[in-house]
């Protein structure tokens, strides 16, 4: 239908997906306003009229129909801006029992299974060769089912693959060849060591039989334990365990200048190459709608079915319950990863499978976005398997119905 007042015409026409207004085309739903100056062109089914109340209520109309469409298009953007793609299976991994970490290397994925490491193409996921097993000889690991999942640790190193165990880390080619091991200290043993510049970084431990903490040390290209970085209190210690943070170490991750380490306190640290802190990342100062999130009694109890559940904490738990004590409110962080200058910082703020993700500059520490992006978890306490590269979240996630693992990739920069 077409209304016309001689200088201006109005066009109305049901089913179709656009909106347009003047040269501006903006979806509304079914329903097309178009307007255009001293012209009236009559088509079958459309007719002209001069009618004066006709014509307010075309107008006021088209008022109303601007306001709809830039109400649409801040809810559009909104949802854009405030939630991430949605994961897209793309590939299954039958040969996997219980993985433990991905990371991705030289256009390769790499899976972690107990003591066995699967490489696979990046660009088909096809399973190109895998390699280790439990045991004391060359290219065998050291694990504990308490430390890890039972599972080795990888990082790379002038294209080869290092993985860490228990007491010694071994060095394989590419394609999973291996070629030599060191052995590193004893109370290292956690199996995290990242090389960095001319030396290495990785977890240690302090203390005495009052108090243990965990530290963070540069180590010598022999794997000798030199410069303290930063020292936090091992777990919860002392009359109160916090089953939160019991079992978790500290996460630590390196960019090409700078190490990061997140406290349980959910404050990410960042140091430079000669081991200063440059800053320190709080979450809640830098987001003004931030508020600290209640351990409600449903989590609580997700938590405590955990533990009675698992045969590795289970003696422990039932032991000690008279001491456990959650604390009113969760850390800050849960976890978080590098990629590319930014830091993505997960929080314990959820909603079903969606987690809150905070994405910063990993410089400055400035929040860039803050998104709901869908990640699963391995228990009330881990999340799944997950790496992110180049601004694409990977995550291993099991299908129920198969009982195969499964990997998922979704945009999130």
């Amino acid at each position: 239908m077409i209304v016309t007042n001689g200088s201006v015409f109005y066009t109305f026409t049901f089913g179709h997906h656009f909106y347009t207004s003047g040269h501006m085309h903006l979806v509304i739903g079914h329903f097309r306003v178009e307007w255009r100056k001293n012209s009236c062109i009559l088509n079958d089914g459309e007719y002209c009229v001069g009618n004066d109340i006709l014509l307010k209520q075309v107008k006021d109309m088209e008022e109303t129909m601007k306001k709809f469409v830039i109400i649409l298009v801040f809810l559009f953007l909104f949802f854009v801006l405030l939630s991430a793609s949605e994961p897209v299976q793309v590939a299954s991994f039958p040969e996997l029992n219980r993985p433990f970490s991905i990371a991705i290397y030289a256009n390769t994925l790499f899976i972690t299974d107990g003591p066995v490491v699967y490489i696979h193409d990046l660009s088909d996921f096809k399973l190109l060769s895998s390699f280790g097993r439990t045991g004391e000889g060359p290219g065998e690991f050291k694990i504990s089912p308490n430390i890890n999942q039972g599972s080795v640790m990888l990082a790379f190193k002038e294209n080869k693959i290092m993985v860490a165990s228990l007491g010694r880390v071994s060095y394989f080619t590419m394609d999973g060849e291996f070629i030599e091991q060191k052995s590193i200290e004893a109370l290292f043993g956690f199996g995290f060591i990242y090389p960095f510049h001319d030396r290495f970084v990785g977890l240690g431990v302090a203390g005495d039989a009052m108090k243990q903490y965990f530290t963070l040390n540069f180590y010598t290209p022999e794997f000798k334990k030199g410069q303290e970085l930063i020292r936090i209190i091992a777990f919860e210690q002392g009359k109160n365990i916090n089953p939160v943070n019991v079992g978790i170490l500290p996460a630590v991750s390196a960019s090409q200048d700078h190490l990061f380490f997140m406290d349980y306190q959910g404050l990410i640290h960042q140091f430079d190459k000669h081991g200063n802190e440059l800053m320190a990342v709080n979450i809640s100062k830098l987001d003004k709608e931030y508020s600290r999130l209640a351990v409600s009694q449903k989590r609580r109890d997700l938590y405590v079915r955990y533990f009675l559940s698992d045969p590795r904490y289970k003696p422990q738990f039932e032991r000690d319950e008279n001491l456990v004590k959650f604390q009113q409110f969760f850390p800050i962080l849960k976890d978080f990863r590098i990629d590319q200058g930014k830091i993505y910082a997960i929080s314990f703020r959820e909603k079903g499978q969606q987690k809150e993700m905070y994405i910063l500059d990993s410089t400055t520490g400035q929040v860039l976005k803050k998104i709901m992006v869908s990640l699963g978890d391995n228990n009330p306490r881990e999340l799944v398997p997950y790496t992110i590269k180049d601004g694409v979240l990977y995550q291993l996630r099991e299908n129920p119905d198969t009982d195969e693992w499964e990997l998922y990739t979704c945009k999130l920069f």
